[in-house]
């Protein structure tokens, strides 16, 4: 078959590790002119570590990230609302680990042994033939494919073109991403949640700590470090702290919160997968006026965090 995947991302490079897996030639295109590593970590739970062992690269990753042995959600005033033994509900699927997202693309990277990645080549449109599906790249040639996979993240070029009725959608919120010093003990996955505001912690390793924030457009101001300051100068410990004593001139990521609304993203020999067809907020998804009480439920029956 011929087969084209459009973004080198993690859904990208693990789709093309299954077809290679299967036997299968791919070429992937990247508009970007390197590996797409934006992001500073993700936290991979029980079943994304099968999905790597199905790939066989389970080993690969765990030798190099951070073992997670528990979640804890706490209140902003730091009063225990849920814990979870992540072993204990994952032990018979894989464990839950937390990960530099730059080594999970290069792990991903270097296992392709046949597929050909051509960075700073992006995808204008395609058009679906009764035997193919004809692809117009950016540097002006044509190409046909069997099978074109999108998966170009967020902005997915290929969604608009095929889908242009589905658009990602804001969620009102707004979010800081950074890595900080672990100097204050956190061991595991911990989230706090305030009125319209998360914060959430991982361990990297035993100096490196990520941090992520969230809040709606009125906390968030500037996106500054001292708005961040202020957002959450209410929380208690273990989180409320952390926040308070960072520098100001620490890099951080500042964006917008948007979801890709849930449909059917087939036609015509496309698909799309990742966040070109499914983006959704990196903790979980909140809706202005839920309650703590929601959030937790939801959090209960779901479980499905990640980013």
């Amino acid at each position: 078959m011929r087969i084209l995947i459009v973004g080198a991302g993690i859904a990208g490079l693990a789709a093309a590790r299954a077809l290679e897996i299967h036997g299968h030639r791919v070429n992937i295109v990247e508009r970007q002119t390197e590996s797409p590593v934006a992001g500073q970590s993700i936290f991979l739970l029980g079943n994304a570590m099968r999905a790597l062992g199905d790939l066989g690269l389970q080993e690969q990753v765990r030798a190099q990230a951070f073992p997670i042995g528990a979640q804890t959600i706490m209140s902003s005033r730091g009063k225990v609302l849920n814990h979870v033994v992540t072993n204990d509900l994952w032990h018979s699927c894989g464990p839950c680990v937390a990960v530099h997202r730059r080594m999970l693309v290069e792990v991903l990277q270097q296992s392709l042994t046949n597929t050909q990645i051509d960075f700073g080549t992006s995808v204008i449109h395609t058009i679906s033939r009764p035997e193919c599906r004809e692809v117009y790249f950016s540097d002006g040639h044509v190409q046909e494919y069997d099978l074109v996979i999108g998966a170009d993240g967020l902005r997915s070029s290929i969604r608009a073109s095929a889908f242009p009725e589905s658009v990602p959608k804001p969620t009102g919120l707004f979010a800081w991403r950074l890595l900080t010093q672990n100097s204050y003990g956190i061991e595991g996955w911990t989230a706090m949640l305030g009125a319209g505001r998360t914060l959430l912690a991982i361990p990297l390793n035993d100096s490196e700590l990520y941090l992520y924030a969230d809040c709606f457009a009125k906390d968030f101001g500037d996106g500054s470090i001292s708005a961040l300051k202020a957002a959450f100068r209410d929380f208690a410990s273990p989180l409320g702290p952390i926040v308070a004593n960072l520098s100001d001139g620490i890099e951080a990521h500042r964006s917008a919160i948007e979801e890709v609304p849930f449909s059917t993203f087939i036609a015509g020999r496309l698909v799309l997968i990742g966040d070109a067809a499914h983006a959704s907020s990196p903790v979980w998804r909140r809706a202005p006026g839920w309650r703590s009480r929601t959030q937790l439920s939801w959090l209960n029956a779901s479980l499905d965090l990640s980013h």
